[in-house]
């Protein structure tokens, strides 16, 4: 049976066929005669406002696409809050990060932990981004081609493992060459993509109801209980540490700003960031409160809430919003999930492997490599299909980032020499002490609940027993 029960399969399937013959076509045409500067980073030469365009599809994932319009159903514009910490860890990485990675005139962002800690330091570093990557990447890749499967592929015709393959051979045919010259191109086209889709569906629903614009701003945006989740102050703080996390500590991100030609179009890039991609997630929410009232007004079953939109789309409206509701999984899905590929081959290359071998493993294997090893991840969450262990692994990619963003604070903020060698271990105590915590807020601090500020207090933690390996390095 298939997931959604759509009228406009073929429809799709056409599109999508047309959509990935551009997308090769874009990346055969920036590919040619593609130098390894070039694949690493586009030999510093990238347009600053095609790179902030093409960081959208992957700062905004098919599951942020999906997921986030239900969560009006159960915290009106709570997610808001979270989008506002955004803005402002976005703006730390533009006058802060940024002048600070082109003054050390840097491929691997984590070289600079190198510079200032160590070898152990600088692995430690590129460990925590390949692993969280690795494994976050895949999931939320899985999420959505499970998706696009089910709706484009009858019951029973093909494996979803055919899929999964297909899917990733088409990444790394568009990837392989180019490397970061390419994927700022392609990522641009499916960041278009993605906003097409996001505008055909608002733009329906908007006139599917006769107040539209009242419906828009009744949800509650603002919340004061320091108890819960929603805290506002808990929302922001925790969206702020996350960007500046998951944004400008990611070698993923941080390889295409360090495309741009000097440090002052890098940091225009990523303050449009800030401005698009809180835009676009405010439109997002909102398409997900205009949705809840059509299916109120129309009286359509609501089923699970990550389908709000989806379920709207596929079962009551046109093929051609279908059409182009499936266009934008797909730029968000690849977006995300094929831009990753060279930055994490280059931090494998620059960072993990010895000198002497730098030379005889070229990083375009590597690059392949890392597809392979995507794919098998996502054939086992697919073989298990369990939700909890999806749940595990965005837990892990969550925490993982804490102890990065506690090294790079001791690094930029203080002049502390610590231990390199204790680094990972530090690192891996941080998360485990952090994840207790977690698990027992609740009954150890009187009912506090921690929301997205988890990850400042696992940087909090690790800075904390940072302070005593640096006791240790002071003779």
């Amino acid at each position: 049976m298939s997931y959604f029960q759509s009228n406009a399969p073929i429809q799709c399937a056409i599109a999508m066929i047309l959509y990935f013959g551009v997308l090769l076509g874009i990346s055969r045409y920036r590919s040619r005669s593609a130098t390894l500067s070039d694949y690493m980073i586009g030999s510093r030469n990238s347009i600053w406002w095609l790179v902030s365009l093409g960081m959208l599809s992957e700062s905004i994932s098919a599951v942020t696409y999906l997921s986030v319009p239900g969560s009006v159903t159960t915290q009106q514009y709570g997610y808001l809050q979270v989008v506002m910490g955004y803005i402002v860890g976005y703006l730390f990485i533009a006058y802060v990060l940024i002048p600070l990675y082109y003054r050390h005139k840097i491929i691997s962002i984590y070289s600079y932990l190198g510079d200032r800690f160590g070898s152990t330091a600088r692995k430690t570093g590129a460990s925590i981004f390949i692993l969280s990557r690795l494994f976050g990447t895949s999931a939320r890749l899985y999420l959505a081609l499970i998706i696009l499967h089910n709706l484009l592929i009858p019951a029973g015709t093909i494996s979803p493992v055919i899929s999964f393959t297909v899917a990733m051979a088409l990444i790394v045919a568009y990837t392989y060459k180019g490397g970061i010259k390419s994927i700022i191109w392609t990522d641009a086209f499916q960041s278009i993509m993605l906003l097409l889709g996001i505008f055909a569906v608002i733009s329906t629903v908007w006139g599917l109801l006769p107040n539209p614009l009242e419906v828009a701003l009744k949800p509650q945006m603002f919340f004061w209980d320091p108890l819960q989740k929603n805290f506002f102050f808990k929302q922001f703080f925790g969206g702020m540490c996350l960007t500046v996390a998951m944004n400008g500590l990611d070698q993923n991100v941080m390889q295409k700003s360090l495309s741009c030609k000097n440090g002052s179009e890098a940091k225009k890039n990523m303050v449009w960031l800030s401005v698009t991609d809180s835009l676009a997630n405010g439109v997002i929410v909102v398409m997900g409160a205009l949705a809840l009232e059509v299916y109120r007004k129309y009286q359509y079953t609501l089923g699970a809430s990550d389908h709000l939109v989806s379920d709207l789309v596929f079962q009551h409206l046109s093929p051609m919003v279908s059409v182009f509701f499936v266009l934008g999984i797909t730029g968000a899905a690849f977006g995300s999930g094929g831009s990753v590929l060279p930055p994490l081959a280059s931090s494998i290359e620059l960072d993990l492997l010895p000198k002497r071998w730098q030379n005889r493993m070229p990083v375009r294997a590597l690059h392949v490599l890392v597809a392979i090893l995507m794919l098998e991840i996502i054939t086992l969450l697919y073989h298990f299909q369990s939700d909890s262990m999806i749940n595990v692994i965005y837990k892990f990619a969550g925490f993982t980032y804490g102890p990065l963003l506690g090294l790079f604070l001791i690094g930029i903020f203080t002049k502390w020499k610590l231990r390199d060698r204790w680094i990972p271990v530090t690192a891996i105590l941080s998360c485990l002490i952090t994840a207790l915590l977690d698990r027992n807020c609740v009954a150890w601090f009187s009912g506090y609940q921690f929301g997205f500020e988890l990850i400042a207090v696992n940087a909090l933690t690790f800075i904390g027993l940072s302070s005593l390996a640096r006791e240790a390095a002071i003779r």
